[in-house]
């Protein structure tokens, strides 16, 4: 119990994929403002009063394949889960897999020059006139940063003011194996057939190389 593939707690058909400590968003794409959390790791379980919001970046500590088919999310805050990929009707009935409405982010060390998305590391509460409040994990749009130490930052309701660039940290999406089309087996018979990799193919010296070793092979008698 609590290793990877191990049956989710509380729903025997779920299957928990990673305990990993992860930050999601609901992604700026998708059409729906906020999506509900579930009990279980299902979309026929109970619906919580508890949602994700667009707004915000949120925690998870478990990735769960649920017995629906869809991935979903367990929130740390709160309880509940929330499922990745969209349905196909009302009903529910099979999940898009490729309509992905959550997708993961990271915060980077640096904040680089605008525009970006920032996540608020801390609330801000100021009464001076021009400033931004904020709560906490709230995501905004950087679009000026000053020598001062403040950020032109704008909310989801497109509201702007000013917030000192020490409560924000700089977020990028990160590009999930779950979502990737590419499959690996597409390019690994190239890989395999040509010894210098898949440079040899664009670099004149590499091919020039591999016409070389060929003619040798050729000249060489046959045992």
């Amino acid at each position: 119990a609590g290793m990877p593939g191990a049956p989710a707690a509380g729903f025997p058909t779920g299957r928990v994929i990673s305990r990993e400590r992860k930050l999601y968003r609901l992604k700026p794409s998708a059409t729906y403002g906020s999506v509900r959390a579930r009990m279980h790791a299902d979309v026929r379980s109970q619906k919580m009063a508890s949602s994700v919001m667009k707004s915000m970046a949120f925690e998870v500590t478990e990735t769960v394949e649920g017995g629906d088919g869809n991935i979903y999310l367990k929130l740390s805050n709160m309880q509940g889960y929330v499922f990745v990929y969209d349905f196909d009707d009302k009903a529910n009935s099979r999940p898009v897999k490729h309509n992905v409405l959550l997708e993961e982010i990271k915060a980077l060390p640096a904040l680089g020059q605008p525009p970006f998305d920032a996540m608020l590391k801390l609330e801000y509460v100021d009464s001076n006139t021009g400033t931004l409040d904020a709560r906490k994990n709230s995501i905004v749009t950087i679009t000026e940063l000053n020598a001062k130490g403040w950020c032109l930052a704008r909310d989801i309701k497109g509201t702007q003011g000013w917030v000192p660039k020490d409560y924000i940290s700089r977020i990028d999406p990160v590009q999930a194996a779950m979502t990737t089309s590419q499959p690996a087996a597409a390019v690994a018979p190239a890989a395999a057939s040509n010894p210098y990799g898949m440079h040899a193919g664009m670099n004149p010296q590499g091919q020039q190389r591999q016409q070389q070793q060929q003619q040798q092979q050729q000249q060489q008698p046959q045992q």
